[in-house]
């Protein structure tokens, strides 16, 4: 029997002229693996790879900045071109690593050390 995974997302935007917004509630997949890592890491300002112990194939993943004050930059390796920015406060990222990708996912603060929160579930 596989797992299950459930994701849900939503984006707005109204500055007053217009208003926009898409959501997408309870998309659920199944998942027949077994490994994954929750972790807190502290993020310094040079890039680092993310400690991901057993998750060789990343699958799907959240990352969440828990910094009130800098960003954090995902990177798709050393010296790779950041992708992703996490805002302060609370930025986050939820989506699923292709399934090209064997690489461990990197990390850069921008001003100061933050720490990011992670769950990433291996692919089966």
């Amino acid at each position: 029997m596989s797992a299950e995974i459930t994701a849900s997302g939503s984006l707005q935007v109204d500055n007053g002229i217009f208003d926009e917004a898409l959501s997408k509630s309870g998309l659920r997949f199944d998942w027949a693996g077994t490994k994954y890592i929750k972790n807190v890491q502290l993020i310094g300002t040079a890039e680092e790879a993310l400690a991901i112990g057993e998750c060789t194939t990343p699958g799907w993943s959240l990352f969440v900045n828990l910094d009130n004050t800098n960003w954090i930059g995902l990177r798709p390796g050393t010296g790779g071109t950041q992708f992703i920015e996490l805002e302060a406060k609370g930025g986050f990222a939820l989506f699923k690593f292709s399934d090209l990708s064997s690489w461990t996912p990197y990390a850069i603060a921008n001003t100061a050390a933050c720490k990011l929160a992670y769950l990433i579930l291996n692919r089966a």
